[in-house]
């Protein structure tokens, strides 16, 4: 019988302890980064130059996920109360940047690729259409004087597939993705027709 009793006391004190660990693992924001890149499927562009660490408006240096609801208010910015990213964007781009971009193994000494990051939301049009847009500026620059030379603003969208903060951060990982592809492969073009960098 005593046994039997200290077997159901220990039952329950294992239910309890479990219950506390679930609502303290509950208790704070989901947190998003944008996953493990899968080595099979990836897909890189060669970069001819350096690329700067990646910088971002001030807005975006904090690790909110935004979002705005088109369909109502398109100038107000909304942000996800129990979903955060990791770290800010810049950040998490560079991280990306590792995976989609390969420095030549000469790359041209002269100039670098800035890029800054202008937008990065999820786009609401209406409460079950969404889509996440990515805006960055890419800028060739002199690497002593840190001249301009050439400057392009990229932009680049992803269908969301939820109307939540899960939807909105894989349609933002997917179209960062290809728009520093797409400012890699400008930043090549550009850097031809920039006899300074050669």
């Amino acid at each position: 019988m005593r046994y039997l009793i200290l077997l159901i006391t220990t039952s329950l004190l294992a239910a309890c302890l479990s219950i506390n660990v679930d609502k303290q693992a509950k208790s704070g924001p989901v947190l998003y980064d944008f996953g493990v890149p899968s080595i099979a499927s990836k897909e890189t562009v060669t970069s001819q130059i350096a690329i700067d660490a990646i910088t971002a408006v001030d807005a975006l240096n904090n690790n909110r996920i935004r979002y705005r609801l088109n369909y109502k208010n398109p100038a107000q910015v909304l942000t996800y109360t129990e979903s955060r990213w990791t770290t800010a964007p810049a950040q998490l781009l560079s991280l990306q940047l590792r995976s989609v971009v390969k420095t030549s193994e000469t790359p041209l000494p002269n100039c670098n690729l800035k890029i800054e990051l202008d937008t990065f939301d999820h786009i609401f049009d209406s409460p079950t259409k969404s889509s996440a847009i990515v805006q960055m500026n890419a800028i060739l620059i002199e690497k002593k004087s840190r001249k301009i030379l050439a400057s392009t603003m990229i932009e680049e969208s992803a269908t969301a597939s939820s109307s939540d903060a899960k939807g909105g951060v894989a349609a933002l990982t997917k179209a960062s993705s290809i728009a520093l592809q797409k400012a890699v492969t400008w930043g090549n073009t550009a850097v031809e027709n920039a006899p300074g960098c050669h």
